[in-house]
């Protein structure tokens, strides 16, 4: 799938690079991440994912999607960088069309109070099945 087609909904800030390339996959997790894979840079509890920017370029990802400024040339001149307002948001819309929109796939029911939920989840199960 290309790059441009995955941001299609995005609020970019910036794009610095190539879009017309293909994604192979998708990663927030430096160590898991592959050649050719997007990497979403998310600041967590523990650890903020733009402090392995280096570490991701060198393993060959094919995007950056981060809320930093685009670092100068010739430091990402192989990784594009698209910096968004909303790293997580971005996340979710890419993931959605990188997987084909599973969620509207999805059916959902919900079953909430104090007594009788599992009782009624297996009643639903038994009927839906």
């Amino acid at each position: 799938m290309k790059l441009a087609g995955l941001l299609q909904g995005i609020d970019k800030k910036c794009v610095v690079g190539e879009i017309d390339r293909e994604v192979l996959g998708l990663s927030y997790d430096s160590r898991t991440l592959q050649r050719g894979f997007i990497f979403f840079a998310l600041s967590g509890q523990h650890t903020d994912g733009n402090r392995y920017l280096k570490e991701v370029v060198s393993k060959g990802a094919g995007a950056i999607v981060s809320e930093l400024d685009p670092p100068p040339v010739p430091y990402a001149v192989s990784t594009t960088w698209i910096q968004v307002e909303d790293v997580h948001r971005a996340m979710s819309i890419i993931s959605g069309h990188y997987y084909k929109k599973p969620s509207e796939h999805l059916c959902l029911v919900g079953v909430t109070g104090t007594n009788g939920k599992t009782t009624t989840s297996y009643y639903l199960e038994s009927i839906l099945e």
